[in-house]
């Protein structure tokens, strides 16, 4: 892969984690988190 695909493609795991994915797990008890539908 070349070095500027590479840098795209953490730019946007970056804005993944930072805009959607953390806000979501902040403030998620543990039993939130651990939960396992049955």
């Amino acid at each position: 892969m070349s070095n500027e695909l590479v840098s795209q493609l953490a730019e946007q795991l970056d804005w993944h984690w930072t805009g959607q994915l953390r806000p979501r797990l902040d403030g998620l008890t543990d039993d939130e988190y651990f939960f396992e539908p049955g």
